[in-house]
């Protein structure tokens, strides 16, 4: 199990670096040219970062759901995860997008900054137990990735 763990984190780090490039350019290039204006409000208003949450717990449940033996498998404990955890980031995402798009108060600045990295601190862990389940199963079942 601890070499699908580091897979799993492995697999998370580059989705991390290469999936929010358009992230990165933006952090560096507003630290460059106004660095007083930088904020988590500032970057993630734009909604780049819920939404790239949203795309990796879908990608991490289609994994699992699209794979016949590996969600046929189980118990109801890991289906129930697989099921409803995206939902609650989902609920995160369009909460904070929600608030960022139909209101024009800076008053909700604090609670879109808490609903944002909620979503990307549920994400990232459900990303690399998700996918270390996932790299287990694959091994135990197909005697693949070494």
């Amino acid at each position: 199990m601890f070499r699908a763990t580091g897979k799993g984190v492995y697999w998370t780090i580059l989705v991390v670096l290469f999936g929010l490039a358009q992230l990165w350019v933006k952090i560096g290039y507003s630290l460059y040219s106004y660095p007083e204006q930088v904020s988590l409000f500032y970057i993630t208003r734009d909604g780049v970062l819920l939404f790239f949450t949203l795309a990796i717990t879908m990608s991490v449940t289609m994994d699992f759901w699209f794979d016949d033996t590996k969600s046929k498998e189980g118990s109801l404990w890991k289906a129930t995860a697989f099921a409803f955890y995206p939902i609650i980031i989902m609920g995160f995402v369009i909460a904070s997008f929600s608030i960022v798009s139909f209101s024009d108060a800076p008053d909700n600045e604090e609670l879109v900054n808490a609903l944002s990295t909620g979503s990307v601190v549920l994400t990232l862990l459900y990303a690399v137990v998700g996918k270390a389940y996932l790299f287990h199963r694959a091994r135990h079942l197909y005697g693949g990735l070494r």
